[in-house]
């Protein structure tokens, strides 16, 4: 698409005044929490000359599953300003981009209403991923290989995808054991 540019920045390199627009779009599309501790975050902004146009992000995560450590990114926070000009499927080719240059894994959740718009835009998709993820708070971050009790189910979305190096999704997929994350599904 003409005059289309995507801005990758860390969070620590963003003004504040990205930061109150970022949490105001992202409040009225999703009804999300402003962003905190996003300085590692990767943020994602479609530009078209130099109104913004799609925004997302990555943030690193570290999940623990059968006993091994996987370092991902959680894609999360994916929209489009304006709909129906293919500006949410450029951002999402974007941030794959950049993924798959670094190896990385990527993995976010969706509504099912939404599923076919990820995977048109060129994520991989699986129906009810989110079943088999469960949150506990972890207060030793460099002790992940413990095993945790995870008691609840966090949600039933479908999940998003990009395939990484260490195979991580082929692995979850593979087996049907579940996973526990260190902070709640995004």
């Amino acid at each position: 698409m003409r005059n289309l540019v995507i801005e990758i920045k860390k969070g620590k390199e963003l003004p504040k005044s990205f930061i109150n627009e970022w949490n105001r779009i992202m409040y009225k599309t999703f009804k999300s929490k402003p962003l905190s501790n996003f300085e590692k975050n990767i943020f994602f902004i479609l530009k078209k000359g130099k109104k913004i146009v799609a925004l997302g992000e990555l943030f690193p995560l570290t999940i623990n599953y059968l006993s091994k450590n996987y370092n991902i990114f959680g894609i999360g926070g994916i929209t489009a300003l304006v709909r129906k000009k293919g500006y949410g499927k450029s951002l999402i080719q974007g941030m794959i981009d950049y993924l798959r240059k670094r190896g990385k894994t990527g993995l976010g959740f969706c509504s099912k209403k939404n599923t076919l718009f990820y995977k048109k835009a060129g994520l991989k998709t699986k129906k009810e991923l989110g079943k088999r993820f469960y949150c506990h708070k972890i207060k030793d971050e460099k002790n992940l290989s413990k095993r945790f009790h995870c008691p609840k189910s966090e949600g039933s979305g479908d999940g998003i995808y990009h395939e990484g190096k260490d195979n991580f999704l082929k692995k979850v997929l593979s087996t049907k054991s579940n996973i526990c994350l260190n902070k709640p599904l995004w």
